[in-house]
């Protein structure tokens, strides 16, 4: 039984550092688009040794030992892994801008209580932080599950056989059920909720259950008829799944199928005559299938840290997976062999376990000291900015009748004649704003009194997320979202996806100050058009279809008389024959136009309001990171607003009749679009305003909605 154990694992290590080798490729962008099955392969590979080690012992000794195997799984796993998380945290701190080290630093510590893909699915979920840079530790997601595995599988194992003595047929039952029960969640979840499907410990339990389906079968593998050639077909299987996959496939899913059973069909060949273990025995698979651990854990954080610092070229790329493989070779000599097999820990299951522990407090000290550290950015240059508040329009009076509609809509009559509101918002933001923008561009200095603090900025979203009202990705309905003066007879509609939201604070204001009602419908990725755009990649998008049919029978009801429409076009992408292309100008503008003349027939005053300027980064960073140079992070008009999606706006609102604003005049003067205008940082993230700039926009938008209700 050792003799064969010896010869299983050349096999095992060869299997394992083709996994690494794929998702190293994968990750470094080098060619194989579907390399991130490799994470599969470990999956199927943990599973069945495992499984493996957990049934041998049982049959041994009639009993398993909790305490023994999960001393062995510290002293395997919490060394190496401790020694990254550390290093890690430690290299953001000194070579990051203190908001990334932050993000880091809480990301450890979800790693390090092994929790990380929980963490990165509630941050995926979340519309906002989905937009964020890449995780530093992104990638700890497949061994949380693992240890989550480690952590549960005993048990359940421990479970199967107190109710039934005969320990394979037990096993067998209890690998099936999770089998087949975890890859129909998976199975479900993919296209109702994907980045769960992804994340989630029980839609891939399915994964490491067939390897231990595997360990099941290991010792009758020799009636399996053609096993050498089936494990030629499980290679080709892999294979074709790293070549032939890519960002757009819907995985996990049934296209996970392929390399989970082509692993489970290699395992199952190992020991045949001209089966694929030769090739999986060569020395130098042997070599960085030994590693592989410590090339998983070491690559992503390399490869994200160059990028950050200097650069994602294929040079800098490559340079960190060779780094990646010596400090892995490091990592394996000087820290996983020697403490896995310590005499002193071999000797006591009780000091490995202390060991663990001991580990993983570290982990979570050294991140909580950064994170401290990091939660409150100030930059202290001693510039301290002018706070400037824009003058607030004359309120317009406008009475209504139940029923009807504002005036030269229908029978709405105004009681007082103010100046005409476009005109008076055009000299206010010649006379007031573009003055301020214009100097505010030309300042170099971060002010010292810049608000929201830097710290804050990522989380100054508009209120009315907080208050749920943005429907998320999975959901396909809208709460009643009813803000102002819920008695008023005018309700002035925000209607289309998150980027309609930026508008609320300043809207909200306005409808209080005025005496109006205020509703809100809008849905994180999804257009309010007739076009049946894509989640990600190629993945279908119900959920939008669903939202938009109910939200629009909303917006078309009686009670509503200005609808203010904004949607990131750029955004949105379809299925043509299988593959994600943009939405067609022509698509958009008759979908745009379609929509538009339905509200309008509906006797709705409907204003398409210009998207804002994109930064294409992340703005509180670069702010943290150009104390003394904030001017290199204004955004020239001309490459960070889409000129082409307003001209076509424009032209769509003159062919139907209504009004169309470009709101890219509030954010730039010259050409030039400063990150910061007096003391207000002016960006949520890459693509969104956040709260202050929104609730500083008060008056101009008061004045845009003044216009809708009181002009012919």
């Amino acid at each position: 039984m050792v003799q064969r154990d010896r010869e299983l694992l050349p096999e095992i290590e060869g299997l394992r550092a083709l996994a690494v080798i794929s998702v190293l490729l994968y990750h470094a962008e080098f060619g194989i688009s579907g390399g991130y099955i490799g994470v599969d392969v470990f999956f199927v590979v943990s599973g069945f040794l495992i499984t493996r080690l957990l049934v041998r012992e049982r049959v041994a000794t009639g009993r398993i030992s909790l305490r023994t195997f999960y001393a062995r799984r510290a002293r395997r796993l919490l060394p190496a892994a401790t020694l990254v998380l550390v290093a890690v945290v430690a290299a953001s701190y000194l070579l990051l801008n203190p908001l990334r080290a932050h993000d880091t630093a809480v990301d450890a510590s979800w790693a390090a209580v092994f929790a990380a893909n929980i963490h990165f699915a509630r941050v995926g979920t979340d519309y906002l932080a989905s937009s964020a840079a890449p995780s530093l530790l992104q990638h700890w997601w497949s061994l949380a599950i693992e240890e989550q595995f480690y952590l549960v599988w005993p048990g359940v194992l421990a479970l199967a056989w107190w109710a039934w003595r005969r320990v394979h047929a037990a096993a067998l039952v209890a690998c099936a059920v999770v089998l087949v029960g975890s890859f129909a969640v998976g199975w479900w979840l993919v296209d109702d909720n994907p980045v769960w499907a992804y994340f989630a410990p029980w839609a891939r339990a399915w994964e490491l259950a067939l390897g231990g389906l595997c360990t099941l079968i290991w010792s009758r593998r020799d009636r399996i008829f053609g096993r050498a050639a089936l494990g030629w077909v499980g290679m080709a299987a892999m294979g074709f799944s790293a070549v032939v996959f890519d960002r757009s496939t819907m995985f996990p899913g049934v296209a996970a199928l392929l390399p989970v059973l082509g692993a489970a069909a290699v395992i199952v060949s190992i020991g045949a005559v001209g089966s694929p273990g030769r090739l999986l025995s060569l020395k130098p698979l042997q070599w960085v299938g030994g590693r592989s651990y410590g090339l998983y854990l070491w690559h992503w954080p390399l490869l994200v840290l160059v990028e950050e610092r200097w650069g994602r070229t294929a040079g800098w790329r490559g340079g960190a997976l060779v780094l990646s493989v010596v400090l892995a070779a490091v990592t394996y000599v000087l820290v996983e062999q020697p403490v896995r097999h310590l005499p002193a820990l071999l000797r006591s299951a009780s000091r490995s376990l202390a060991l663990g522990v001991s580990m993983v407090l570290l982990t979570v000290a050294v991140a909580w000291w950064s994170a401290a550290t990091t939660s409150d950015v100030e930059l202290h240059t001693g510039y301290v900015a002018p706070t400037v508040a824009p003058t607030v329009p004359v309120p317009v009076s406008v009475s209504v009748s139940a029923g009807t509609q504002p005036a030269g809509v229908g029978s709405t009559t105004s009681t007082t004649t103010p100046p005409d509101p476009l005109v008076v918002l055009q000299q206010k933001v010649a006379n007031e704003l573009e003055p301020l923008i214009r100097e505010s561009a030309a300042q170099d200095l971060v002010p010292d009194n810049i608000t929201p603090a830097i710290s804050d900025q990522h989380t100054n979203s508009p209120r009315v997320w907080g208050d749920g009202c943005l429907v998320g990705f999975f959901d396909d309905t809208s709460p009643v979202c009813e803000y102002g003066d819920l008695s008023s007879p005018i309700t002035v509609a925000l209607y289309g996806d998150s980027h309609v939201d930026q508008w609320f604070d300043a809207a909200e204001a306005t409808a209080l100050r005025n005496h109006w009602k205020l509703l809100v419908l809008s849905k994180s990725k999804c257009a309010i058009l007739d076009i049946d755009v894509l989640y990600d990649g190629t993945r279908p998008y119900p959920q939008c279809t669903r939202w938009r049919a109910a939200a629009q029978q909303r917006v078309l009801a009686p009670d509503v008389q200005v609808v203010l429409i904004t949607q990131w076009r750029q955004h949105y992408h379809v299925l043509d024959k299988g593959a994600e292309r943009p939405v067609y100008d022509r698509e958009w503008r008759a979908a745009l136009v379609e929509t538009v003349s339905t509200l309008q027939a509906a006797g709705k005053r409907v204003m398409l309001l210009g998207d804002t300027p994109f930064t294409h980064f992340a703005p509180d960073e670069c702010i943290a990171d150009h104390a003394r140079s904030l001017t290199h992070c204004n955004l020239a008009r001309p490459t960070h607003v889409v000129e082409r999606e307003i001209q076509l706006e424009r032209e769509v609102a003159a062919e139907v009749g209504v009004e169309y604003y470009d709101t890219n005049v509030w954010f730039c003067a010259d050409d030039v679009c400063p990150v910061v205008v007096g003391n207000m940082a002016v960006y949520l993230d890459s693509h969104h305003i956040n709260r202050t700039y929104g609730l500083f926009l008060t008056p101009y938008m008061e004045l845009l909605i003044q216009h809708l209700l009181v002009a012919p």
